[in-house]
């Protein structure tokens, strides 16, 4: 955890101040420790999920086909927001 907090910072800051690049960096500063809670620990690199979030993620797509499109950003959220 702690060597890929050392290998973000550089990135962050090498890109930052471009700003084609400005955006990325900042959710990949705002969302990195969200984003590194599913490295297993002990070592190994392997990334892991959970049946709960698949099982979401599958919902979602499903009641995303029946709606197909949605008039607003409210009204997505609202429908997905229900599961």
């Amino acid at each position: 955890m702690e060597e890929a907090r050392e290998l973000k910072n550089p990135i962050i800051d090498r890109f930052l101040h471009d700003h084609y690049f400005e955006k990325a960096c900042r959710c990949l500063d705002e969302g990195f420790e969200d984003a590194m809670q599913y490295v297993v620990g002990c070592g190994r690199s392997r990334m892991r999920s959970t049946n709960l979030l698949e099982r979401l993620n599958q919902e979602l797509r499903r009641r995303e086909k029946v709606v197909r499109i949605f008039p607003n950003i409210a009204s997505a959220i609202d429908s997905l927001g229900a599961c």
